[in-house]
């Protein structure tokens, strides 16, 4: 029985770092706060907008944005990136439950119709928000509360 349960602990070991095909485009640590691209593919630099506080992060540091005018740019070759699957992980920390609805991460193609996704944070409503419209009028808003007592 241990034998097996070493196989079988071995193989899920196996399976979950076999997931990952190599295609990271682009990490952003904020080691040193500012967006530099820490993938090696050192093509996918970003720049800051405002004045942005540098803190201490849960790895590194990060960035805080003060709502008024603080923005991050990631500028890169993303358009053809979000045609098939792709994945997006990110780590953000509302101070507020008050005001307007805020947009952590756009990429929209058209701007007046805005085809394409953004990840949006509702503070009245506590809620994370995925929001996708294509380009041929389909749309899907994907919603989820954000538990206080949850330490994430």
């Amino acid at each position: 029985m241990r034998y097996l349960l070493v196989v079988v602990f071995s193989l899920l070991n196996y399976c979950l770092f076999g997931q990952f095909n190599g295609d990271l485009e682009a990490y952003y640590s904020f080691a040193a706060c500012d967006l530099i691209d820490a993938s090696g593919n050192n093509n996918n630099d970003g720049f800051i907008s405002g004045t942005p506080d540098c803190l201490c992060g849960i790895r590194d540091n990060s960035l805080r944005f003060d709502g008024l005018n603080d923005e991050a740019t990631f500028i890169g070759p993303y358009s053809d990136l979000f045609k098939g699957g792709f994945t997006i992980s990110f780590y953000f920390k509302p101070e507020s439950t008050t005001g307007n609805r805020q947009e952590l991460l756009t990429n929209y193609r058209d701007c007046i119709n805005r085809t394409g996704f953004s990840i949006q944070y509702d503070p009245l409503g506590n809620t994370i928000i995925a929001v996708y419209n294509g380009t041929n009028g389909e749309a899907i808003n994907m919603s989820q509360f954000l538990d206080d007592a949850k330490c994430w």
